[in-house]
């Protein structure tokens, strides 16, 4: 919770989970439709999310040809270096 200048408590905006919608909330940021767009290739849809695991998916994507793939959000892999 957040504490407001007088006092009182102010809950955090619930943060959405699906990683497209959150994209089409915020279209002018980069690394949501980065998300987004890996999300879409491992099935996630606006409406539901793909199979459990999809973020070790995502970790351990083997698209090397793709154009996003240095950028993926959840690599356990940066430049050669394991992540701690």
């Amino acid at each position: 919770m957040f504490t407001k200048s007088d006092g009182t408590h102010k809950d955090p905006k619930p943060r959405e989970a699906n990683w497209i919608r959150r994209s089409q909330q915020n279209p002018k940021s980069l690394k949501l439709a980065i998300r987004a767009t890996c999300f879409y290739c491992v099935g996630g849809t606006e409406e539901e999310e793909p199979d459990s695991g999809w973020r070790k998916v995502i970790s351990e994507c083997t698209s090397f040809k793709c154009p996003l793939h240095t950028y993926r959000p959840t690599k356990t892999i940066r430049e050669g270096v394991p992540s701690t």
